[in-house]
Parts: C-alpha cells; structure tokens; sequence
C-alpha cells in the first residue's frame, strides 16, 4: 500500500510507523560487566559492520587513540571512512554508515 518503510530491516528504534509491518521498535538490549580487560566501546551501524569484521574495526579505534588519552571522535571518523571506501570498492550503493 506504499505506506510502510521501503527498505528491509528488522529493527527501528522508536520507528512506530514500521511497527505495523512488523518491524520492531524496541530495542534489544545486553547487560555486561565491565572488566579490567575492556578498553573501548563500539557500537555501528551494519554499513560498518557488513564491510569491516571486529577485529579490523578494533585496530582502527585503537590506533586513533595510541596516545592513551583517547579520539573517541577521530576512531569514529576512521571506522566510517574506511568502511565508505569498503563499500564504495565493493558495491555499487553504500548502506548507511554509523559509529559511536
């Protein structure tokens, strides 16, 4: 009926119109433990995702912040400029690209 989101996912955080076409607005959710070992927190959009693996993306991230002082903001440009030329490379559109 031309009234439902154009594109397929299956998740849409606070995107109650999609709900009725059966996409979920609510979030998933995890709890974890912080430990001694964690040194950063990642979270992307699959455009990242489906062009970088974890561990690529992890290098990146790192490598922004070898000062030790941390460029969460420049880790974030670095993971959405690479994954960009990843799918620029790749593909012929890029999915949506985002890093916090």
């Amino acid at each position: 009926d031309g009234q439902g989101p154009g594109l397929a996912m299956s998740r849409s955080i606070g995107d109650l119109a999609a709900h009725r076409v059966g996409v979920s607005y609510l979030p998933e959710i995890r709890r974890r433990l912080r430990s001694g070992m964690d040194r950063m927190l990642l979270l992307a959009s699959d455009g990242i995702w489906d062009m970088l693996d974890n561990e690529e993306a992890v290098d990146i991230a790192a490598r922004a912040s070898e000062d030790g002082r941390g460029d969460p903001a420049g880790a974030c440009k670095q993971l959405c400029d690479t994954a960009r030329r990843a799918w620029e490379f790749k593909e012929t559109r890029i999915d949506d690209i985002t890093a916090l």
